[in-house]
């Protein structure tokens, strides 16, 4: 009796104990810290520079019969002795705003790519902040050598550029991750990017400040969840803060304000706007992703900062007709997604330089000395500075959201 009792007791243990581990292994895999099988991608980069097609062109009217023959012979000697300095200083521009922008090192190696396969999963994402970035082990996913996050080493000062009266460039932070997070069907792979601090300014210009802008996208690798994509800015705004700019909602679709008052969609009448708020403001137009600015630059200040302000009184002998210059400020911003993919592209900052200087030669001739026949045609002519950027795809064939690029990004 004695025995028997025992045996069912001992039964009774083991089957309890079965249940037990049967409930275990159901709540916690051998390796749940470990990703599962999946050909989802993801990517994310900080700071990408791309330079312009900057030219001008130089154009003899045919209105007159002097004007006809030299057209049809092509400039003479004596107009290119005129001509050429003015071309030259102003084809400097690209050399002194441009190449110091393109030697800083942020542009290195600054992008992430899909975690490897094995790589430990994270309970929760990053929580990238300006205060906070991606180091070896924090998140486990991120690695000396696993190339899932990256991070600038920048000056303390935050000042990386700084050509006094013609470029400056402050950062703040570059940082960003792609890492796998588990979630209760499987796990995700989210993307992330941030950019903080910035500020630049040209030929004594404040043209832009920005607090910071992050992206993030996430896509399913195990699981049912659909893709989601979307960028935030913070403190972004143009011109010593004349214009404020936020992104509104999951699309990046951006919200403008000038002088504290909205505006719509469309071409702005700046000529409506009082005075003291215009400041060098010329012109501005708004796009649901894009918004482009004109900035007023003194085409004879430009020259005394190219170190040729001697050509203004030579240009000004040939009986100027008119000019103008101006700064085209280009800001774009995006977020899409669908059924297997996500982009968000956190911030293109473009920055172009048009100029359009109208004369008479020797009183005969007419002459043109232009970049393009419109502001918005110099638009990105100098350079393009893409910041933020996050994509993912819950599969090896991407959708039309990860090729996705907002109005005005190209």
């Amino acid at each position: 009796m004695t025995s028997t009792r025992f045996r069912a007791r001992r039964t009774g243990l083991l089957a309890a104990l079965a249940v037990v581990l049967v409930l275990i292994g159901f709540a916690a895999p051998a390796r749940a810290d470990v990703t599962g099988e999946s050909d989802a991608l993801a990517s994310s980069s900080g700071w990408e520079t791309e330079g312009g097609d900057f030219g001008l062109s130089v154009e003899v009217s045919d209105d007159s019969l002097v004007g006809s023959l030299l057209g049809a012979l092509r400039l003479n000697r004596v107009i290119e002795s005129v001509l050429d300095p003015v071309v030259s200083a102003i084809g400097e521009v690209p050399s002194l705003l441009v190449d110091p922008l393109f030697s800083v090192a942020v542009g290195d190696d600054l992008e992430a790519g899909t975690p490897p396969p094995g790589a430990p999963l994270s309970s929760a994402p990053f929580a990238l902040s300006a205060g906070a970035s991606p180091q070896p082990g924090s998140p486990e996913s991120c690695t000396d050598d696993s190339g899932t996050c990256f991070r600038a080493d920048l000056p303390a000062s935050g000042s990386v550029v700084d050509v006094a009266g013609l470029v400056s460039l402050d950062l703040g932070a570059v940082h960003g991750l792609t890492e796998p997070v588990g979630t209760a069907e499987g796990w995700d792979i989210v993307s992330q990017s941030q950019v903080a601090g910035v500020g630049l300014g040209a030929l004594g210009i404040d043209l832009l400040r920005l607090d910071a802008v992050q992206s993030r996208t996430t896509c399913t690798a195990v699981g049912s969840s659909a893709p989601e994509a979307e960028v935030s800015t913070a403190g972004l705004s143009l011109l010593d803060g004349v214009v404020q700019v936020g992104v509104a909602g999951p699309s990046g679709a951006l919200d403008v304000t000038v002088g504290g008052q909205e505006i719509g969609l469309g071409e702005l009448d700046v000529d409506a706007l009082p005075q003291g708020v215009v400041g060098s403001l010329v012109s501005l137009t708004l796009d649901e992703h894009l918004l482009r600015l004109g900035v007023g630059v003194d085409l004879r200040q430009l020259l005394e900062a190219l170190g040729a302000g001697t050509l203004w009184d030579a240009l000004d002998a040939l009986l100027l007709d008119s000019t103008s210059a101006s700064l085209v400020v280009e800001v774009a911003s995006g977020a899409a997604s669908d059924d297997t993919s996500a982009s968000a592209h956190g911030l293109r900052v473009a920055l172009g330089l048009h100029v359009d200087i109208e004369l008479e030669l020797l009183s005969l001739v007419g002459a043109r000395i232009a970049t393009a026949d419109t502001a918005a045609g110099s638009a990105g002519n100098l350079l393009s500075l893409d910041l933020a950027r996050a994509s993912c795809a819950s599969t090896a064939t991407p959708g039309d959201a990860d090729r996705w690029i907002s109005p005005g990004l190209t």
